[in-house]
């Protein structure tokens, strides 16, 4: 039998961890120490040289479309490894022809940025759009997807979800789940378990 864990963020990115039986599944994939390695594999469809825009819109392409060799080596070497160590995966539950724009950019000095986004799913409810800041590391192989920010009620702060530290990143999603209003975990922006036989 396998789990699958799913946390919808406002139901946009799921982050998704598979546990229990392997089912035949390729293990090599989220092997912590072939995290490193497989990356000279995978064709990404950007420069090292790329700037912290052009990496998020290429992650987001590639989690859009399902392309998840292509968004995990777009992910820092330090969350390629910790979510491999953890069987995670980073990819949304929308639809291919779900959209996204980028708002802003801000680098900073210590090697880091931020790019503010805005998502669009498109459902039989209509459209929905939500804002997501994407952080990034500046290291050798260029800018890196580290973690993500998003407003789950307005009231709060913002979620951030740190791609480097799955563990915490499952506390703070348990906790921002149990917090959520009656009628957002009727839209989805829950958790949601099930099993796969």
């Amino acid at each position: 039998m396998k789990r699958i864990f799913t946390f919808a963020v406002a139901p946009l990115l799921a982050v998704t961890l598979w546990a229990g039986c392997n089912n035949g599944s390729p293990v090599a994939e989220n092997d912590p120490a072939t995290a490193v390695e497989a990356a000279s594999e995978v064709q990404l469809p950007v420069e090292a040289d790329a700037k912290p825009a052009q990496v998020v819109a290429a992650f987001l392409d590639a989690i859009r479309g399902g392309n998840v060799d292509v968004a995990r080596h777009l992910l820092t070497l330090t969350a390629r490894v910790e979510t491999a160590k953890h069987d995670l995966v980073v990819q949304a539950p929308g639809t291919p022809n779900s959209t996204y724009e980028i708002l802003t950019t801000e680098v900073f000095e210590n090697g880091g940025a931020n790019v503010a986004t805005r998502w669009t799913e498109v459902s039989k409810q209509g459209r929905e759009s939500f804002d997501i800041t994407w952080v990034l590391r500046n290291a050798d192989e260029g800018w890196r997807v580290a973690g993500m920010a998003t407003q789950i009620n307005e009231a709060d702060q913002p979620l951030f979800l740190d791609f480097e530290d799955p563990a915490g990143m499952l506390e703070r999603l348990a906790a921002a789940e149990s917090a959520l209003p009656d009628p957002q975990r009727a839209r989805g922006e829950q958790t949601q378990v099930s099993s796969v036989d």
